[in-house]
């Protein structure tokens, strides 16, 4: 079974937003990575470079934007 990071936030509009973010930085690294969005959930495959580009997302948005941060 493959490895993921799972990211849970707070509401729909949020979703869109930490989505975007995180595309942005997976871009600015030059990783192409398939993120997938089911209801509040972002999930994308734990590869080199994922964790360092979703930690930025993370350490500069409220923490009240979060529900859950799984890496599987």
């Amino acid at each position: 079974m493959d490895r993921v990071v799972s990211i849970s936030v707070s509401t729909p509009y949020l979703v869109e937003v930490i989505y975007r973010r995180i595309v942005g930085e997976l871009r600015s690294l030059g990783k192409e990575v398939e993120v997938h969005v089911e209801g509040n959930t972002i999930s994308l495959p734990l590869i080199e470079g994922v964790v360092e580009a979703v930690w930025r997302v993370i350490k500069t948005s409220p923490s009240a934007v979060f529900t859950s941060i799984d890496i599987k």
